[in-house]
């Protein structure tokens, strides 16, 4: 069969067939490896970018420390933290602390709870409470007030009101208050 097509004819043949096989390889092997290999080195210089900055951060943060600390003995020496031996016995006392404060402006604490919370390496421990109360405006107004105002500083994070009608007198509208508070309590430990 070759026989009757011409010399020239199959070096054309032998051309285009080389070219196709040439072809295939680029497309289905070749291309897909070189894209493979530059999406990777992309990445690997963002990545080298990323670190250089963090590097950079982390150099800046080692001066940072010392600052930090004086501001945090700072804060602690005013009286803004809860000043307690433990980080337990501060949760205990700002429970109780916030139940005297309900009662005092004429709400019922239905609830308290200790919130759990992640806390950073730098001897602040934020302290977390939730506490349902239920009162009259009035009432959940001043304890409102209270909180905010009070030293050491409690932080309202969280607050939703919804009306309720007490049991028995249906002329009485009262508000369930769901609060979620935080303090910071110095860890000496740290």
């Amino acid at each position: 069969m070759t026989d009757q097509i011409g010399p020239l004819y199959r070096k054309l043949a032998a051309i285009c067939l080389l070219g196709a096989m040439i072809w295939t390889a680029w497309s289905f092997v070749l291309s897909p490896a070189l894209t493979v290999l530059s999406d990777r080195s992309d990445r690997i210089e963002d990545m080298q970018f990323q670190l250089n900055r963090l590097e950079a951060i982390g150099a800046r943060g080692d001066s940072a420390l010392p600052k930090l600390a004086a501001q945090i003995r700072s804060i602690a020496s005013r009286g803004q933290t809860l000043n307690e031996a433990s980080e337990s016995l501060a949760n205990a006392n700002l429970q109780s602390r916030l139940n005297r404060l309900v009662r005092a402006k004429g709400a019922t604490l239905r609830s308290i709870r200790s919130v759990p919370t992640t806390n950073p390496e730098d001897g602040l421990v934020r302290l977390a409470v939730a506490m349902e109360v239920t009162g009259e405006l009035d009432s959940i107004q001043a304890v409102v007030h209270a909180v905010e105002s009070s030293v050491p500083y409690l932080f309202v994070e969280k607050l939703t009101l919804s009306p309720s009608r007490r049991s028995g007198q249906a002329t009485t509208l009262e508000l369930e208050a769901d609060f979620e508070l935080s303090a910071y309590y110095l860890n000496r430990e740290r």
